[in-house]
Order: structure tokens, then C-alpha cells, then sequence
């Protein structure tokens, strides 16, 4: 099991054709689904979803996990 909780077989979560990694076309919750966040003055692309307004795949999901986890390594040696 992955560290998203994703049963994946070996190998196959870096596969972008795989039918649990393509977007299923769902806003956003988090800017539902503009893209951005913020006042008319103070406008800033979604955290949630980059700006895209669509939910993120799970191969996002891990890709994001990952980075971050090479980031809190990289502190902790820092």
C-alpha cells in the first residue's frame, strides 16, 4: 500500500495512462473550480489545485507527497 493508502500493483502508480490517473474532469472544492483564491485585489492560484480549478490525480497526489517529504528530509539535515 502506498503512503496515500492507494492499492496500486508494483509499478504501475507512475503510469500517467492508467485509468486511476487520469482526471475525472471534478472542480475543485477548494476554489470551486476557478482556480484561484483570494479578493478581487489579492487574487493567488488555488493551493489545492494549482490554479487549475479541476481536482488532482493521484499520480499528483504522490508526486506532491513525495517533493514534500524530500523537503522535510532535506530540513531535517539542514
Amino acid at each position: 500500500m502506498s503512503p496515500l493508502g492507494y492499492h496500486y500493483p508494483a509499478g504501475a502508480e507512475h503510469d500517467t495512462s492508467a485509468p486511476w490517473n487520469q482526471r475525472d474532469e471534478s472542480f475543485c472544492d477548494y476554489c470551486d473550480g476557478c482556480g484561484y483564491v483570494g479578493d478581487e485585489e489579492n487574487e493567488r492560484d488555488c493551493p489545492a489545485c494549482s490554479g487549475t480549478g479541476l481536482e488532482k490525480t493521484p499520480a499528483e497526489l504522490r508526486a506532491e507527497y513525495l517533493e514534500d517529504k524530500a523537503d522535510m528530509e532535506r530540513d531535517e539535515k539542514g
